[in-house]
C-alpha cells in the first residue's frame, strides 16, 4: 500500500476533472467577509506576508477540501479542520469507554497534518504522514480519547477485526491458520 499522499493524476501535475493553484498572488475579496483580518485561525501564506509560510493545498481525499486554499483564492475556509485533512469518518455510536464505562462515539478515519501557514522553517519530524486515527468521544464530559496507527497497519487492523468477529460468531476456529 502506498503512503505517497498521491491522488491519481492527469501526469502533469493536475488532478483528473480539476486544476491547480500553486500560489495566487492575490486575497479572494469574499474571504474578508468570512472573518476580520485578526481572527483568521491561520496567518496567511501567500503575498508579501506569507513568506516563509507553508502553502498547504491539502490532500485531495480530504472531507473538507472544499474548503481548502485553492477553492478559496489562497487561504482556507475557517471551517476547515484547524490541524489537519481528514476523511469522512466511520461512527459507531454504539461504544463505551473501558468495558462498561460511559457511552461514547467512536470515530475512525484517516488524517494528515494541515500545515497551512506554519513557518517553513519548523521541522517537520515527518508530519506529512498519514495516519488512522481512532477516536473515542464520550457523550459525558469525560475528555475524548485518541490515539493513531501509521495507515499502512489499517489493512491489518480490517483482517484482525474480520477475524474476530468470525471467531467470536463461530465462522471460524480460533486455532484455524486465519487467527494471526
Amino acid at each position: 500500500m502506498s503512503n505517497d499522499n498521491q491522488p491519481p493524476g492527469n501526469g502533469d501535475e493536475t488532478f483528473p476533472g480539476t486544476f491547480r493553484v500553486t500560489f495566487p498572488e492575490t486575497f479572494h475579496p469574499g474571504q474578508a467577509a468570512l472573518f476580520s483580518a485578526d481572527e483568521r485561525p491561520w496567518p496567511t501564506a501567500i503575498g508579501e506576508a506569507g513568506k516563509g509560510r507553508i502553502y498547504d493545498h491539502g490532500i485531495y481525499w480530504c472531507d473538507r477540501a472544499d474548503y481548502h486554499p485553492d477553492a478559496h483564492g489562497g487561504y482556507p475556509h475557517p471551517d476547515h479542520y484547524r490541524t489537519e485533512c481528514r476523511c469522512h469518518p466511520g461512527l459507531f455510536s454504539t461504544g463505551q469507554l473501558d468495558y462498561a464505562g460511559p457511552p461514547a462515539d467512536i470515530e475512525i478515519y484517516a488524517a494528515r497534518p494541515f500545515r497551512y501557514g506554519q513557518r517553513a522553517d519548523q521541522p517537520a519530524d515527518d508530519l506529512t504522514e498519514t495516519r488512522l486515527i481512532l477516536a473515542a468521544v464520550p457523550l459525558t464530559d469525560e475528555p475524548p480519547v485518541r490515539f493513531s496507527l501509521p495507515i499502512t497497519e489499517a489493512r491489518n487492523l480490517a483482517r484482525h477485526l474480520q477475524q474476530v468477529a468470525d471467531v467470536v460468531d463461530g465462522y471460524a476456529s480460533p486455532w484455524s491458520p486465519q487467527a494471526v
